[in-house]
């Protein structure tokens, strides 16, 4: 078996990087788009972008514990991210300076406490993870492709295009004087075994190289790759060893035997990256074709698709019949899709910023979204716009108007029962009624003093509950625009609520980890 995964329906992204988490749990994939993607391995769904470099994405490395994640690209810059919990806070929290041009490597010391890296300044440096302190290795002559721990985290290997690989004992910083020469072209990859008794390396020459580190010497090489071999691992167990190739063919051979047992054809173009999961049985292949397929070791068959590819999605919904769904985008566009089928039916454009939240009135005709407020605006911007969807549109849908008042992005839509008025939560901390017919607002209800998360009317649409960082619930009558209940309790951003079907009942939901069922009658 396997998954597709993609970020965008005309895929312009080569995915240069993979790896998996400590657990298998979750896939990092570092791509052209100057983006890392990070995505849950069991569902293929998307949990996060992280982009703060500035050219392409040539490496990803998980710290041994899960909770940094370390990338590098071609500006010269690597950034450990904190992995915290809470998926929102994922954050640079060091950005380690001293590469003068593109680091191509990285990888963690098996205690997680240093960082490899190596770059096209010939230069492979290691860096305290804790104080950002770095030690700088010399020796190649051209560009390092890739870096290696030992299981004991004593040495370090690398690869280069100067057609050597080379041993260094980390804590001195010097090279060990061993020649692991043979290669007739660029090396590209280097990999320890588990045991730390076998190097490996894949070069352009298209052979893949063993090399016995006690004696010092090739004991094996293996032929099959019909192109340049990019990249080369063992499985965790050391039974395996995996290769991928500019040949499109990910190969998995038998170190005992040296034979060739599984060969996965499925990618349309070179293959840049491979990874296998801890529990040996999924590895993971991305390519210059913008994807990354997750492939199971002993079948080596069946591919899936998971869906079209839509860039980004931030947020979705379905019409109120289910024949529709709806999914807005960080590319500023909304898409239209039947939901039995998944045809694209419509796709509207017209925001200039990305997609924050969208919602579909009660009867279906009409789609609100609310979006992201320019960063230099000198003029007021639409952040909440409104669309005829109705089924007689059936070429392009019609914007119906924009809606200006927000001063700041919009998080937080939802209509009325009866659609005649639409709510809208933003991070200017208000929170504004508006007309759905003239498309004019009526009312604006503050009182938040953080960014307003989540909205919803009561089933009367008298009432209208939110919630907000500022770690409160507050109710609001709909006809006076005064607040009628706060409720306070959380300790934590609260990020969604919710009336039950009776309007008696109202559930909060926090970043404290609890959700609180509130009697609104008795609350004060």
């Amino acid at each position: 078996m396997g998954y597709t995964f993609r970020q965008r329906n005309q895929a312009d992204e080569v995915v240069n990087a993979v790896a998996f988490s400590a657990d298998g749990k979750i896939l990092a994939a570092g791509t052209s788009d100057d983006s890392v993607y990070i995505w849950h391995v069991q569902s293929g769904q998307k949990i996060k972008r992280l982009a703060e470099h500035s050219d392409d994405v040539m490496a990803v490395a998980f710290s041994p514990d899960g909770k940094t994640l370390a990338s590098s690209a071609v500006d010269g810059t690597v950034y450990l991210w904190d992995l915290s919990w809470d998926i929102s806070l994922w954050q640079v929290v060091k950005p380690l300076e001293g590469h003068l041009a593109s680091v191509n490597t990285v990888a963690f010391s098996p205690d997680g406490k240093h960082l490899a890296s190596g770059g096209s300044d010939t230069i492979v440096y290691v860096w305290d993870v804790r104080s950002g302190h770095k030690i700088q290795l010399k020796g190649h002559t051209d560009s390092v492709n890739a870096v290696t721990f030992s299981p004991d985290g004593k040495t370090l290997a690398s690869a280069s295009w100067d057609k050597t690989v080379r041993w260094w004992d980390v804590q001195s910083g010097k090279e060990i004087p061993v020649p692991f020469e043979g290669h007739t072209h660029n090396v590209n990859t280097v990999d320890f075994s588990p045991n730390g008794k076998t190097l490996v390396s894949g070069s352009m020459d298209t052979t893949i190289r063993l090399w016995n580190l006690q004696l010092g010497k090739q004991i094996k090489e293996l032929s099959g790759h019909a192109n340049n071999v990019t990249t080369v691992v063992f499985s965790p167990n050391g039974k395996l060893l995996a290769s991928g190739s500019w040949d499109k063919t990910v190969r998995l051979w038998d170190v005992q035997s040296n034979q060739e047992v599984q060969r996965f054809e499925g990618h349309s173009s070179a293959v840049n990256a491979i990874a296998f999961s801890s529990d040996n049985n999924t590895l993971a292949a991305g390519s210059d074709e913008h994807g990354v397929i997750l492939w199971h070791k002993t079948s080596g068959q069946a591919m899936t698709r998971l869906a079209e590819n839509y860039r980004h999605i931030k947020t979705l919904a379905f019409s109120p019949d289910g024949n529709i769904l709806a999914l807005g985008a960080e590319d500023k566009t909304i898409h239209l899709l039947d939901a039995h089928s998944g045809q694209k039916l419509k796709q509207l454009d017209g925001h200039s910023e990305e997609i924050n939240v969208i919602a579909f009135s009660p009867d279906g005709q009409l789609l609100a979204a609310g979006s992201r407020y320019p960063t230099r605006s000198d003029l007021p911007y639409p952040t909440v716009r409104l669309w005829d969807v109705s089924p007689s549109n059936t070429n392009v849908a019609k914007e119906i108007k924009g809606l200006y008042g927000h001063s700041n992005h919009v998080y937080a839509l939802a209509f009325s029962p009866n659609g005649n008025i639409l709510a809208s939560g933003s991070d200017d901390h208000s929170i504004r009624l508006w007309n759905v017919q003239s498309a004019q607002e009526i009312k604006q209800l503050t009182g938040h003093s953080h960014f307003v998360t989540a909205v919803a009317f009561s089933p009367d649409g008298k009432r209208l509950a939110s919630s907000s960082w500022d770690k409160t619930v507050r109710v609001w009558d709909v006809q006076s625009g005064e607040e009628i209940k706060r409720l306070m309790g959380h300790s934590n951003h609260v990020t969604t609520v919710a009336f039950s079907p009776d309007g008696k009942m109202l559930a909060s939901g926090s970043r404290d980890k609890t959700v609180r069922l509130w009697d609104i009658a008795l609350a004060q």
